[in-house]
């Protein structure tokens, strides 16, 4: 495939060395090099005239190509030749074919339209269809928030439950403690005016053998030791009577509490509840928002009384141990053994 302008190129010139720099950097790499690489590699010359001639000469060797191409087999000066009756006679063909198909293209174009409509609408619909899941997903992640917000309130609760759980039990345990410390106090007073009774009789018994002649004087003593003996039981049955009142009185406090306890769990066993119903309320779509916020506005309600419940058994609580101390040092009252 020679070029019909190449014969016109001297041998060894500028031009004829640029032609073939260019028709192999195109037989290459596809592409012409630019001006200032063909220079470097011939040496001399000007950049326009490098520019000129690599242009001209990429155009020849694509020309060739396509003829080339477009003709296999052909001779390149026949390809060529060819090559424009060629390009006329497909000119001619697609006028012809164009106004053959001219209806079904307009019609096609119309259908196109059409369906270029029906897609808008359809984008439209998509648009406000994701609005709308938009709109209830956040919808569902904010009543997820609040569910779980309750449950974080619930745990509160029952930990709460526990902690007053184990308040009791050491209450029990320190009502246990001190009904033992009295009855240990009844039992030491009762052996002490035992032990007294027995001294007294055997004194007595002492100076009667002894001291016939003083019985009178005995005597009198013997009656003031009975006096202060029956002074004695009287005042260990005063402590017994104050430590079984003592005992009582601990054992309706716990009684309350235990009832006011129950009432707290009772409580939260309807919140539970509650909660639940709320909880399965918020599958409903949008048509129960409403009736999901009252439910809301009533479990705040619950929850503030709830809340009022527990200051009231924690108050109640620290008032009873407020009283256990001063309980404790009035329980042992003044021993007249030892006065």
């Amino acid at each position: 495939m020679e070029n019909p302008d190449k014969t016109a190129l001297k041998p060894g010139s500028v031009r004829a060395q640029v032609d073939a720099i260019v028709r192999r950097e195109l037989a290459l790499h596809g592409r012409r090099p630019n001006a200032n690489v063909i220079r470097d590699e011939i040496g001399s010359g000007s950049n326009a005239t490098i520019q000129q001639q690599a242009e001209a000469s990429e155009a020849a060797w694509r020309q060739e190509n396509e003829a080339a191409r477009l003709f296999p087999g052909l001779p390149a000066a026949v390809a060529q030749l060819a090559a424009p009756l060629l390009a006329q006679l497909w000119a001619d063909t697609y006028r012809a074919a164009q106004a053959e198909f001219a209806p079904l293209l307009a019609d096609r174009d119309q259908a196109l339209t059409a369906l270029r409509g029906q897609l808008a609408e359809t984008e439209a619909l998509l648009l406000d269809r994701n609005e709308q899941l938009q709109q209830l997903s956040d919808d569902l992640d904010r009543r997820r928030e609040l569910l779980t917000a309750r449950e974080q309130e619930v745990t509160a609760l029952r930990e709460e439950q526990g902690r007053l759980h184990q308040l009791l039990l050491a209450e029990r345990a320190a009502a246990a403690e001190d009904r033992q410390d009295l009855e240990q106090q009844h039992a030491d007073q009762l052996a002490a005016a035992a032990e007294e009774r027995q001294n007294a009789a055997n004194q007595y018994s002492l100076l009667n053998d002894e001291l016939l002649a003083e019985r009178v004087r005995h005597a009198c003593a013997i009656e003031a030791l009975q006096a202060r003996q029956q002074q004695t039981e009287q005042t260990l049955r005063q402590d017994l009577d104050h430590a079984r009142q003592l005992a009582a009185n601990r054992q309706n406090e716990l009684t309350s509490l235990k009832t006011a306890l129950q009432r707290v769990q009772d409580e939260q066993a309807q919140w539970q509840a509650q909660l639940q119903q709320h909880v399965a309320a918020t599958a409903t779509a949008r048509a129960a928002q409403q009736q999901s916020e009252t439910e809301l506005a009533n479990l705040r309600q619950s929850n503030a009384a709830l809340a009022a419940r527990l200051a009231q058994t924690e108050q109640l609580i620290a008032q009873l141990l407020e009283r256990l101390p001063a309980d404790n040092s009035q329980a042992p009252t003044q021993n007249p053994m030892k006065s």
